[in-house]
């Protein structure tokens, strides 16, 4: 008499059938935590306020909670939708906290560089483990769900 009384009424097979259902069950709620749980670059996306301004005007920038996720210093640039490889309009480098991360929320202020009339975004520069520089928000302008955040319009 092995098992217990509760193995005994099943019927053969049925283990199997219990075992399938709750790895369905887990890789369903493994799933479901991938597509729900947001990205790190998504965190940091950052606000402009206001989203319109002219040369010479202030502009407060606020990054996103990810902000602590890389390493600092960031170096932030004023660059043309479309042209985030640009490094024209050198706007602030964003130094670490005294815990050694940057703390969220990160904020800053610049003026608006005299530039031509258009839409502009920011580059935000950290540095690889192999001394070149990366821009961890390229492209996130494109996404229609975050575009109105991360474009500054001169006028």
């Amino acid at each position: 008499m092995r098992g217990s009384r509760r193995m005994r009424n099943r019927q053969p097979g049925s283990a199997v059938i219990e075992v399938t259902m709750r790895l369905m069950a887990m890789m369903v709620v493994v799933l479901a935590s991938l597509a729900l749980a947001p990205s790190a670059a998504a965190k940091l996306v950052f606000h402009f306020g206001p989203r319109i301004a002219g040369p010479g005007e202030r502009v407060t920038v606020t990054l996103g909670s990810g902000v602590e996720l890389f390493p600092a210093p960031l170096h932030v640039y004023l660059v043309p939708i479309g042209r985030e490889s640009a490094r024209d309009w050198y706007i602030k480098t964003v130094r670490a906290g005294s815990y050694g991360f940057i703390p969220p929320p990160g904020r800053f202020r610049f003026r608006v560089p005299a530039v031509p009339t258009g839409r502009y975004t920011l580059a935000i520069l950290v540095r690889k483990t192999g001394g070149t520089w990366h821009n961890i928000v390229k492209g996130l302008w494109r996404a229609p769900n975050l575009a109105p955040s991360l474009i500054l319009r001169v006028r």
